[in-house]
């Protein structure tokens, strides 16, 4: 859905302002951990071992920051788009380019729609590894 979950979050340590960097980084935190168990037992209820839960959520999770994180380099507020990211601009200099010109809007556009294929192939992928639908 639109405008919830983690990628409307923006991912900033505590107190760091609007033009801190992304907080990157795994640390041991029970809350975390413990609210990922429920997970943890859907997955393994569906076939998977411990280990291959473990590591589609961490790989899922991992999917969704990298994401966040390019997206938020681009638009770092909702309809805010930062300076060099401009289409018709980028198309324009990239003119002797046309599939690098034209794969711009696959990038850098449409977020939402991007984010959910991107996780779906993820999604996907990790079934296909693990021989789970």
């Amino acid at each position: 859905m639109p405008g919830a979950g983690p990628r409307t979050t923006r991912i900033r340590p505590p107190g760091s302002g609007a033009g801190a960097p992304p907080r990157a980084g795994s640390v041991q935190c029970v809350p975390r951990n413990a609210s990922r168990a429920g997970r943890r037992r859907l997955l393994t209820a569906a076939g998977l071992t411990l280990a291959r839960a473990a590591r589609a959520l961490t790989t899922t999770y991992l999917y969704t920051l990298g994401f966040v994180t390019e997206e938020q380099g681009v638009q770092p507020l909702p309809g805010e788009r930062r300076a060099g990211y401009d289409m018709d601009e980028r198309a324009r200099l990239m003119a002797d380019f046309p599939l690098a010109a034209q794969a711009g809007a696959e990038i850098f556009e449409d977020y939402d729609r991007h984010f959910e294929e991107g996780l779906a192939l993820v999604i996907e992928g990790i079934g296909a590894r693990y021989g789970v639908s």
